[in-house]
Parts: C-alpha cells; sequence; structure tokens
C-alpha cells in the first residue's frame, strides 16, 4: 500500500473514531491520548524511529476502536418515543409507505432484516407481511441528517398498501385537494388476503 493509500485509510477511519468519540462521550477527537497506545504500536514506533502522523492515528484507532462500543445514535423521537420511517423499494426507489418505530422496533428490523413497525392504533409490535406473507426484506437503513427520520430500502414482495396496492401512495389529488385519481391497480385482493 503506498503512502497515499496508508493516508486516505487513516483519515476515514480518524473520522469514524472522531464520530465515535463525540456520540459516546460528548469528546472531541483530540480529547484521549494518542500516547496511550497498546504495546504493539509502541514496538513498532520505536522500530521504525519515524513514522508519519496519520499512521500513528492510524495504529492507535485500529487498537481502540470496538466495534461492541458503537450504539444507537440519538435519535430524535416524537413525545412516544416514536420516529418515522420511510420505506423504499430498493430497486425502483419507489416509495412504498410510512410508518412508525421505536428503539426496540430499529433494533429488531436492523437484526432481523425485515420490517418491525410499531403500531400507534394498535400500541404493539408487528412485522409487515406477517399475516399477508408480503415482507420487506431490508437492504440498507439511513437516517437523515437532523436523525429525526429513518430511510429503508427493501425488497418488496407483493404490495405494501393494506388496500391491495404495491404502494400506499396511490391517490393523486387535485388543487383543491381532493383526489383527482388512483395511480395503480391493485395486486392483490385484501379481502382475500387478511383475516377477517
Amino acid at each position: 500500500m503506498n503512502r497515499t493509500k496508508q493516508s486516505r485509510m487513516a483519515w476515514t477511519i480518524l473520522s469514524a473514531f472522531a464520530w465515535k468519540n463525540q456520540l459516546l462521550h460528548g469528546k472531541g477527537l483530540f480529547d484521549d491520548s494518542l500516547g496511550k497506545l497498546g504495546d504493539g504500536s509502541r514496538a513498532i514506533i520505536a522500530r521504525e524511529r519515524c513514522i508519519p502522523l496519520t499512521h500513528i492515528l492510524y495504529i492507535g484507532i485500529l487498537e481502540r476502536l470496538n466495534p461492541k462500543e458503537l450504539g444507537m445514535i440519538p435519535f430524535k423521537t416524537n413525545d412516544k418515543g416514536l420516529i418515522a420511517c420511510i420505506i423504499q423499494d430498493v430497486d425502483s426507489g419507489e416509495v412504498l409507505m410510512l410508518a412508525y418505530m421505536d428503539k426496540t422496533a430499529i433494533e429488531r428490523t436492523l437484526k432481523e432484516k425485515k420490517t418491525v413497525f410499531y403500531s400507534r392504533s394498535r400500541n404493539k409490535y408487528w412485522v409487515k407481511g406477517e399475516e399477508s406473507g408480503h415482507i420487506q426484506e431490508v437492504k440498507s437503513v439511513f437516517t437523515d441528517c437532523d436523525q429525526d427520520t429513518i430511510l429503508i430500502k427493501v425488497k418488496q414482495t407483493g404490495g405494501a398498501c393494506h388496500l391491495g396496492y404495491r404502494t400506499c401512495f396511490v391517490h393523486e389529488l387535485n388543487e383543491a385537494g381532493d383526489v383527482a385519481r388512483i395511480t395503480q391497480e391493485k395486486v392483490f385482493d385484501p379481502d382475500k388476503t387478511y383475516k377477517k
């Protein structure tokens, strides 16, 4: 690996460490002493006599950056601890639905790789497709710059809308704010899919 690539890698990890330090401990990047390197790092530095600063930072960060310490970021939720989640088709980019999650639902979604929401009307967790079979396989999860919304890209089986459409956003409004038309045909019959 040449010097340029090493420097780029070092600064990439340096940025990750700075984010972790600020997030978990409220510290700036250099609040921890770089002198607290492990024996292995000190041995390398002693042997090489002269190592560029980016290399020293790179070594120190690799020793101290423990993935297990990277907890969930402090999302901005409503007064009930819920955050809005936009579900998007990973292939087409189509927005499929919007639902809500709390911390537990987010953790389950990330772990189980299927969307898990919190129902505000039923006050319970529900897995998308648990009854209909129209599951959402989670491909990637994002948050916005304000950390008050989550975007989840999924592989959708069947339709996302409980009315039978592929997306919940099929009601196009006119200038008066009334529904002008339905933009899609139903992909399944909800009367045959859901239990009464």
